[in-house]
This record gives structure tokens, C-alpha cells and sequence, in this order.
């Protein structure tokens, strides 16, 4: 397929005028440091990093032209290309014009105002690094109105005729927001300035204090000074097919977001912005990273109903359009097909349940239980105590029953804050979404449609199990964050009718694929009974192998229903559609045993460490048989090549036959790229390893085993980087 338009950018701003401005940069912060360096007596560092600045720059002005020369920019019919790359690489980025969320051109400071250059990018659903830039054009709005001719001949709106709402941030909010990042950058500053003072570097004097208040307090007024102005500049218009956003401080900016690939729209306030009735507003799109912020609102309430109508507005047209396009002649060319058993029959639309609508909260006992628990805990330990040192004439034993006191302290806080969860929680099943609502002092909002819900997991622990309720968890494409109903009751037929909303119904079962648990597969599963082995590993094998016994995975006319646990119950809900991958794993020492992976649509945040990060939505059935055969047999049903009720006669065929899988194509990495990539680096590291014992004057001796120990450790890490990469490799099946 050949493109509609070609487009270079303009070699003097591409090439040399980022050369000169990163020059500039490098220069300063190379003089800087060495400066530093020279002025401390280091002057070996200080002539090393001038070399390394000026090494630097000459690599930088060679990158840029060999990067001018591999870049261009494609328009096709149905997406955008980026060609690139640098020295040692080259990359390539497509966008599809339908999963673009955001399209839009910049006009950097100063290259604008010097060459009339700008910048056009383009977002698309799926994760915050895709994204397209076609940096230094001329003629930008003519490049732009090309690429929204494509996406209406995809089939989005984008007449953006009469805004129907025009927003600005309030004033107010924004003082607020200068103020919260005012504390932040100099609680930031300080702590900088403390450690130096612990350090034993006070004696520096006044002249040095005077100095780091002065740069740190010019860096922080820069930095609000450029907030400040950023946020007052900000505009926002709301049409029918589209929202806008133009931010023009040095920079301006312009991006249209399409109403097509606009998801949801939460709510956000805290307490003084709830009293100066101001709200923050989250518009979500198809995927992570991709959420458009409007920040210190007036009216928030009405914005987010206005949006979200027109998101149904827009997607009801949309779908409809696309009905009226279907061909008669090419509907009769499938029939035959089907007929022919050439091709499988489209499946019907989903029926969805609109009607049910209902309101739920929290349950009392469940949330007040930690609360009893905690009071309890503080009666039986004043009790006890209180009665043995009685018994025993210990006064130590009544000071020590007085620390019950402590637990009915935090019986009464739990109690107070389950009773304030308890009124300001509010859950909504309403026709076509999941709204969660919570107002006090605060205000948030977050509302799931359930055409982009990919998941609905209901989790119940011990004490949900005891008390008949359980929370339910619901996923979605259009966001990162994940939406809970805590603590309500446990209904099977509200679930259901949950369920029915997104199309699922619990009518017919096609079969179910069963964990089966073995001593030798528990072992390999679970490595961890090594270190557990001195505090009950019969207990945990125990567990564990009812654990596994209770795994399944359901398959259903529209989705499939993965239940793990025993204890505590996990069961997921996800519709065939949402499933975007599958993974298999086969361990070593059991034959045909291994594990399950279906990652469906979205990601969501998992604490690692001190940080949150985003990690893919998915569900793992372990000690499966023949985890591979189900691999392909899966692959086949999700491409739509069999029918979901040929799924065991297909597998039993596979397992029959052994059927090898067929390849169109296959390709594998360049495994001694890798590795010869990897030694380059060898003398480096060493290099540093000497540098470093000579910082640290280390005594002769240690050099040799120092360098020695590197030099294996190199070498096994290297051995290691070439097979791993070598059993590598990918290919294409018909399917």
C-alpha cells in the first residue's frame, strides 16, 4: 500500500537548530560540573567530563544528521507512519486512524516564532507510548485538516460546528493548585538542604546557605511562575463530536479529542475545593495514560452528564451509521460462505439488560465489624490482665491492662470512619453504567459504561463468606483506575442481572477447563515451600491443594468465568471480546502440565515497592493438562475460526493427532547483535570498576580479584543475554 502523502521535515530546524540548542544545554551543564570539579582539587574529573561534553556534542551533531536522513512521515488511508531512528537504530510507529484519541499541533518557543515550524502529533488507545509526532513541518494546519479528513472517512464526526461549552480554570482552583506545589517544591528543597547540613557541611557558612536558598527559591518561582500562567491560559470547548483543549503560554498548543474514543468522566474534589464548589474533571479514553484533565471547574456536575450524553450520543450514531453501510451483495457473499462452511455465521448482537436500576451501600456489619473486633480485643485484654493481676498481686500486670484502652481508642476511630463511609458511599447500577459516588468534604465520582466494562470480579473473604456480603471489582478500558462496590450484600440474582448488562447471562455452560493438583507440580508451582518448610509445609501443601482443586475456568455462550480460591473467592467475569491474549507455560518434569494466562482489556495499579505501577488486567489457571494444546485451540475460538461449542471437539482432535502448529512465517532476533552489544560495554564497566577502587584508594591487592570477579560476573551475564536471546523467536500461523 502505497501513501497518500509524504512529508520531511525542514532540515535547518530538524538538524541544526536542535543541534545548537542541545549544544547550549550540554555546554552549560558540562561547564558547570567541571567547574565544580576543579574548584573542589578534582581536577583528572574535571578534564574527564569536559571530554565526555565535548565527546557528547559531536555525537549528538552526527546522530542528528543520520536521524534527518531515516525520518519521514506517511499518511495512508487508514493511519499514520513515523519513520526515524538515530545512529545505532531504526524505529518505525503506526497509528490507526480509529484508535486515535488525540490530534494535535504545536507551536514550540522559540522555533515557531524563528521558523514557522510546528509539530503535529496524534495519540492512540492502548498505552501513553503510542503516539506519533511529526516534528518540524511547514504547514501544519494544511498536514492537519489531511489527517481529519482521514479520520471522517473512518467514521468519525469531527464537524465541531457550535461549541456547546466553553470552560476556563477558576481562579481560585488555580491559586490553590500554586499554593499545594508551592509546600511541595520547597518541603522538596529542604529535605536537600538538611541532608547537606547532617553531612557535616554547615561550616560552609552563610555565603553558602544565602547561595542554595537563592538558586533553590529562583528555580521554584520559575516553576510556579510558568504553572501559574500555564493553567490561567488553559481553554476548554465542549462540542458534540468532539472536546478541545488549547493551552498558549510561550507555547501554544492545541489538541481535539473525538467524542468516538472518549470513554468515561469522573469527578474529583478536596475539601476547599468542595467548599469553593470547584471540581476536578477526568475525561477517560480507550486506554492507559490517555485521560484529559480539567482542572478547577465550575459546574462539574452538569459537565460530566453533558459529556457523558454525548459519548452515548455519539457511539449510538456511530454504530448506527455503520449498520446503514452494510452491503446487501456483500451480506449474500457471506451467507454462501457460511453456508459453504468456508466462513463461521456473525454472531447476533448482544441482548443487554437496560431496565435494572438499583441503589446499593455498604453493609452495616461488615463495616463495623474491625470496629467489634477491635473493642473485644480491648475488653478480654483489660479483663485478663485486670484478673491476674489480681490474682497475683502485680501491679505491673494492672499498668499492663490499661493498654486495652488502646484497642477501644481504635475501635471508636474504625467505628466513627465506617460510620462516615457508611453515609457517604453510594453505589449505582443505572441502564448502560457502574457509578460509584462518594461526597464528604471531598467529592469523587467515577462512572464505568459497561460497553468499555471488560471485567467484573466478585472477591469474597472469610468474612464476607460469615456475613453474607462480598465486593465486587469492575475494570475498564477507558481508565487506569479501577471502580469497587465495597462491602454490599451478596446476591446472586443482583450479579446476574450485573452481568446482563454487558450482555452475560448464566444460562448455558459449553464445559470447563479444571486445575488438576500434584505433589511434584505443587512443588514447581509453588517454590516457596522450601522456605516454609520449617513452619508447616504440610499445612501449606493442605491449603494449597484445595486451593488448586477449587481453579476453574467456565466457558459460556459470551464469556467465560475463571473461580479461584478457597478460603477467600475470587470469581472473574470477562466477555469474549475482551480478551486480548493468551499465554501458555508448560513445567519442566510433568509431561504436559503447565499454566493458563488470558490477559484481557485495560491495566490497573499494583503497589511494588513505594510506587504504584500499571500492570496488564489477567487471570492464570496453573496445573492445567496440555496448557499449549489449549493455547492454540483458544487462539483459534477468540479469531473466530471455530464456534465456542467446537472448543473440546477441537482440542480432543489436537490431542489425538498431535498436530504440529503451522508457521507462514518465523523470525528471530539477532542474537550476536545482542551479544556483541553486550561486550562493547564490557570495557566500560571495567573501566569504571578501576576508576572507582582509585576513587576509593584500595590498596593494590585488591585490584586483580576485584577486576577478576567483575570479569566472571561479566561473563556469565553475557553468556546468559546470548542463549536466552538465541531461544527467542516468533511466527505467524494461518489462524
Amino acid at each position: 500500500m502505497k501513501p497518500i502523502h509524504t512529508f520531511r521535515p525542514v532540515k535547518k530546524v530538524f538538524v541544526y537548530y536542535y543541534f545548537l540548542l542541545s549544544s547550549v544545554i550540554l555546554l552549560f551543564i558540562g561547564t558547570l560540573i567541571s567547574g565544580i570539579l576543579f574548584y573542589l582539587g578534582y581536577s583528572l574529573l574535571g578534564l574527564a567530563v569536559v571530554g565526555l561534553t565535548l565527546l557528547r556534542i559531536v555525537y549528538q551533531y552526527v546522530n542528528r544528521l543520520v536521524s534527518y536522513q531515516k525520518t519521514h512521515y506517511e499518511i495512508f488511508e487508514d493511519r499514520l507512519v513515523q519513520e526515524g531512528g538515530g545512529l545505532f537504530y531504526n524505529k518505525r510507529a503506526e497509528v490507526l486512524f480509529k484508535n486515535i484519541t488525540h490530534l494535535g499541533q504545536k507551536f514550540i518557543f522559540p522555533e515557531y516564532q524563528l521558523f514557522q515550524t510546528t509539530t503535529i502529533y496524534a495519540k492512540a488507545a492502548g498505552t501513553d507510548y503510542q503516539e506519533i509526532d511529526f516534528s518540524c513541518l511547514k504547514e501544519g494546519d494544511k498536514i492537519e485538516s489531511i489527517i481529519r479528513e482521514g479520520l471522517q472517512k473512518q467514521g468519525f464526526s469531527l464537524k465541531m460546528n457550535i461549541p456547546n461549552r466553553k470552560l476556563r480554570q477558576n481562579i481560585k482552583g488555580i491559586f490553590l493548585d500554586l499554593f499545594q506545589s508551592f509546600f511541595g517544591h520547597f518541603f522538596f528543597a529542604f529535605i536537600i538542604w538538611v541532608g547537606i547540613v547532617k553531612d557535616g557541611k554547615s561550616n560552609l557558612g552563610f555565603h553558602f546557605h544565602t547561595v542554595f536558598w537563592t538558586i533553590a527559591g529562583g528555580i521554584i518561582f520559575f516553576l510556579l511562575f510558568y504553572q501559574f500562567f500555564l493553567n490561567l491560559s488553559a481553554r476548554y470547548e465542549i462540542y458534540e463530536d468532539a472536546v478541545t483543549e488549547e493551552v498558549h503560554f510561550l507555547t501554544y498548543k492545541k489538541t481535539i479529542m473525538p467524542m468516538e474514543n472518549l470513554a468515561d468522566v469522573h469527578l474529583k474534589q478536596n475539601i476547599i475545593k468542595s467548599a469553593l464548589e470547584i471540581y476536578d474533571i477526568t475525561i477517560s479514553c480507550q486506554g492507559r495514560g490517555q485521560e484529559v484533565h480539567l482542572r478547577n471547574i465550575e459546574d462539574g456536575e452538569n459537565i460530566r452528564a453533558l459529556v457523558g450524553t454525548f459519548i452515548q450520543n455519539t457511539r449510538k450514531a456511530k454504530n448506527q451509521k455503520m449498520d446503514s453501510k452494510e452491503d446487501p451483495a456483500e451480506r449474500a457473499k457471506e451467507a454462501l460462505a457460511v453456508l459453504d462452511g468456508r466462513k463461521l455465521p456473525k454472531k447476533p448482537a448482544r441482548r443487554q439488560e437496560r431496565s435494572f436500576e438499583t441503589d446499593l451501600y455498604m453493609d452495616e456489619k461488615r463495616v463495623y465489624f474491625s470496629a467489634i473486633v477491635y473493642a473485644v480485643l480491648g475488653v478480654l485484654w483489660f479483663a485478663g490482665f485486670m484478673i491476674l493481676s489480681m490474682l497475683f498481686h502485680s501491679k505491673g500486670l494492672a499498668y499492663v491492662s490499661y493498654f486495652g484502652f488502646i484497642f477501644v481508642v481504635i475501635a471508636i476511630v474504625v467505628g466513627i470512619y465506617g460510620y462516615i463511609q457508611i453515609g457517604a458511599t453510594k453505589y449505582s447500577v443505572c441502564s448502560q453504567s457502574f457509578v460509584y459516588h462518594y461526597r464528604f468534604f471531598v467529592t469523587k465520582m467515577l462512572e464505568f459504561t459497561t460497553e468499555k466494562t471488560t471485567a467484573l470480579v466478585v472477591y469474597q473473604g472469610i468474612i464476607d463468606r460469615i456475613l453474607g456480603t462480598c465486593t465486587i471489582r469492575f475494570n475498564s478500558i477507558g481508565t487506569i483506575e479501577t471502580m469497587y462496590f465495597r462491602h454490599i450484600r451478596k446476591d446472586d440474582q443482583l450479579i446476574q442481572k450485573m452481568l446482563a448488562k454487558e450482555g452475560c447471562y448464566l444460562e448455558k455452560k459449553i464445559g470447563s477447563i479444571e486445575s488438576k493438583p500434584t505433589l511434584v507440580g505443587f512443588f514447581i508451582d509453588q517454590p516457596v515451600w522450601i522456605a516454609l518448610f520449617p513452619l508447616g509445609v504440610l499445612a501449606y501443601c493442605f491449603y494449597y491443594h484445595y486451593y488448586y482443586r477449587k481453579m476453574k475456568l467456565h466457558f459460556y455462550d459470551e464469556f467465560v468465568h475463571f473461580q479461584k480460591g478457597w478460603i477467600s473467592l475470587w470469581n472473574y467475569y470477562v466477555r469474549y471480546e475482551d480478551i486480548k491474549g493468551i499465554g501458555a507455560t508448560e513445567y519442566p518434569f510433568l509431561g504436559s502440565f503447565g499454566k493458563l494466562t488470558m490477559d484481557y482489556a485495560g491495566v490497573h495499579l499494583e503497589p511494588q515497592g513505594k510506587h504504584q505501577v500499571p500492570v496488564s488486567n489477567s487471570f492464570t489457571i496453573s496445573l492445567v493438562s496440555h496448557p499449549f494444546l489449549w493455547r492454540r485451540v483458544l487462539d483459534l475460538f477468540f479469531t473466530g475460526s471455530i464456534s465456542a461449542k467446537e472448543l473440546w471437539s477441537t482440542h480432543q482432535k489436537f490431542l489425538e493427532n498431535s498436530l504440529p502448529e503451522k508457521k507462514v512465517y518465523e523470525s528471530r532476533p539477532n542474537y550476536l547483535q545482542y551479544t556483541l552489544a553486550f561486550w562493547l560495554l564490557v570495557p566500560f564497566a571495567l573501566g569504571i570498576m578501576i576508576f572507582s577502587l582509585y576513587w576509593l584508594e584500595a590498596p593494590g591487592w585488591l585490584y586483580f580479584p576485584a577486576l577478576l570477579l567483575i570479569g566472571i560476573l561479566l561473563s556469565l551475564i553475557g553468556l546468559y543475554v546470548h542463549f536466552d536471546t538465541k531461544a527467542v523467536y516468533f511466527y505467524l500461523t494461518p489462524e
